[in-house]
């Protein structure tokens, strides 16, 4: 699970800002060592507020019983410590998700309050998650408003089946705009995290990578991308067919289609559902930048094209 942290108030925004251009880790925009584009040409995305299939809150795991409720009302920029009250999640029913699916649907809500902001450090209220749940999740929804997918991690794959996992992702990153370019042609792809899981009609691939180019100065980019492939039973064993259908940052120098998620964040994937609002399969996101993490859902609005339906809020300076 990624870290999640990231401010609300503006004096601790500010301190994010100046601590994200002095990254070491870097990313595709900062340490890119070529021209930027201007910023006319790379225009900012409409970010959905709330994805309405969550219902009326959504809680991401802090440990095994406890969790981060975020509510419609929880948002960037919003200095009235009162919007961050999540004591109306307290009594809620919610079934819990994780890279087993779906795992309990008993579980309760207590103990939610009001954010925190001490010595720099802002955060949402932790709370309790109660109930005689088995097995490790990661994401819990109000109860009846979602159904789970099984993922399959790639560390949890062994002998030839990690090996031609590995191989399928690195031909994917491939597919993505400015990994092949002029200064990163030839530099290996290194896979932080990578999962993978079927639906009626497609196969899934979610994966995170980076390519770190030789030298002292250390300049990285790095991509969270989704792609789909042929059905289950299709043999096809070639990523010829698999289309590239998200990826993040998701544009070049000279691409203007921006990812919906803030250009400085790394992306991993806490959990998928299929939202029982609209049948819409989602991968629920948590992401992590330089002391500024937070929370996000993708969803899978037509074959092969992925999209942010949610960015939530986030935390920071801690």
């Amino acid at each position: 699970m990624l870290l999640r942290r990231r401010a609300a108030l503006a004096l601790l925004v500010l301190s994010i800002a100046s601590c994200r251009e002095s990254s070491q880790t870097g990313d595709f925009h900062s340490n890119e060592p070529t021209v930027k584009a201007p910023a006319a040409a790379l225009p900012a995305a409409p970010v959905p507020k709330w994805f309405r299939g969550f219902g009326p809150l959504v809680a991401y795991a802090n440990d095994d019983t406890t969790a981060v409720v975020l509510l419609p009302t929880f948002q960037d920029a919003r200095l009235d410590d009162t919007t961050f009250d999540a004591a109306s999640a307290n009594g809620v029913k919610v079934d819990l998700f994780g890279f087993s699916g779906l795992v309990d649907t008993a579980a309760v809500l207590s103990g939610f309050g009001k954010a925190s902001y001490e010595d720099g450090c802002f955060e949402f209220s932790r709370g309790r998650v109660g109930g005689g749940f088995h097995g490790k999740w990661s994401v819990a929804l109000p109860s009846g408003t979602a159904r789970g997918l099984t993922l399959e991690r790639l560390s949890s794959l062994r002998g030839m089946d990690s090996t031609a996992f590995v191989d399928q992702i690195v031909a994917l990153a491939a597919k993505i705009r400015g990994t092949r370019d002029t200064v990163w042609r030839g530099t290996p792809f290194m896979i932080d995290n990578a999962t993978r899981f079927t639906l009626p009609d497609a196969r899934v691939v979610a994966a995170s990578v980076a390519q770190i180019l030789p030298g002292d100065q250390h300049w990285a980019q790095n991509f969270f991308f989704v792609a789909e492939g042929p059905p289950p039973g299709s043999n096809v064993t070639t990523v010829e067919r698999w289309l590239l259908a998200y990826a993040h940052p998701g544009r070049s120098r000279t691409d203007s289609v921006t990812s919906g998620l803030d250009r400085e964040d790394e992306v991993g994937v806490a959990a998928a559902v299929i939202s029982a609002a609209d049948s819409l399969p989602v991968l629920m996101l948590e992401t992590r930048g330089n002391e500024a993490n937070g929370y996000a859902a993708l969803g899978r609005v037509a074959p092969g094209r992925w999209q942010v339906v949610w960015s939530g809020p986030h935390e920071g300076g801690c």
